[in-house]
């Protein structure tokens, strides 16, 4: 009988260490589970953070590979071609005589007009004179103004464009609230400045001035011992310029004249 108790507690002893040893294997294992998990965790962390920094690494080239792929310059190019496109015309230089007949006018009206041509001032024009000069410029547009005399305010402006060499014929009158273009064209080429002086000595007094005006002078006065009332009948005995000389068309032209009969 207690051999037989032995042998039993014996039995109890082995299982009891054996599951002793069991329950030390299973923990041993669930350590060894829980530790390979950590790692493939901490491996998966460290993958997916080198892939991000590989990622990172590799956007600068891929930025760098797109831009590459533009054509360099090809803005800058587009500019320089369309500026290239609109090059100014050129311009180059010619000579422009300006021919005025400034029709005379009644007292309230009367006054000096000063010419300009670009904004720079070329002469003075005394009304009911005849008024001519030469200015040298360009080709191209230009502007005239004719501006009364002490008053900027009171003007009146033309635009001409100018191919080459050119005469500009205006005739122009005097208001009291405006200076009238009655008339302007462009002629091509330039006209004489200084022009032959005809002889009109003992012709009667309209027909030396008819002849002055057809040479080109306009600028005509006459001197007497007596009014002149009606200019049939008074003749022409001497004239300030002799036949033949060489004078500016807006030369004061005077012609002394005595009364025929």
């Amino acid at each position: 009988m207690k051999k037989g108790l032995m042998i039993i507690v014996s039995m109890l002893l082995a299982i009891s260490m054996m599951a002793s040893a069991c329950t030390a294997v299973k923990t041993k294992k669930a350590d060894e589970d829980k530790k390979e998990t950590t790692e493939e965790a901490e491996v998966s962390e460290d993958t997916k953070k080198s892939e991000t920094e590989e990622a990172t690494t590799k956007a600068p080239e891929t930025t760098a590979a797109a831009t590459d792929s533009v054509p360099a310059d090809t803005t800058p190019e587009a500019t320089s071609a369309d500026t290239t496109s609109a090059d100014p015309v050129p311009q180059e230089d010619c000579e422009l005589i300006i021919d005025i007949t400034y029709d005379e006018n009644i007292v309230l009206a009367k006054y000096t007009v000063v010419l300009y041509l670009d904004g720079e001032k070329i002469d003075s024009m005394e009304n009911g004179k005849y008024f001519v000069t030469q200015v040298s410029t360009t080709t191209g547009e230009h502007e005239l103004k004719f501006e009364k005399r002490g008053d900027s305010t009171f003007e009146t402006t033309v635009k001409v464009t100018l191919s080459g060499d050119s005469t500009l014929i205006f005739e122009i009158k005097s208001h009291l609230d405006e200076i009238e273009i009655k008339s302007s064209r462009v002629a091509d080429g330039l006209r004489e400045i200084e022009v032959e002086m005809p002889d009109v000595t003992e012709m009667r007094l309209p027909q030396a001035i008819e002849a002055l005006e057809a040479a080109g002078f306009k600028n005509i006065s006459t001197e007497s011992a007596t009014p002149i009332i009606i200019k049939g009948n008074w003749v022409v005995i001497a004239q300030n310029f002799p036949a033949g000389q060489n004078a500016r068309r807006d030369a004061e032209i005077i012609l002394s004249c005595e009364k025929d009969g």
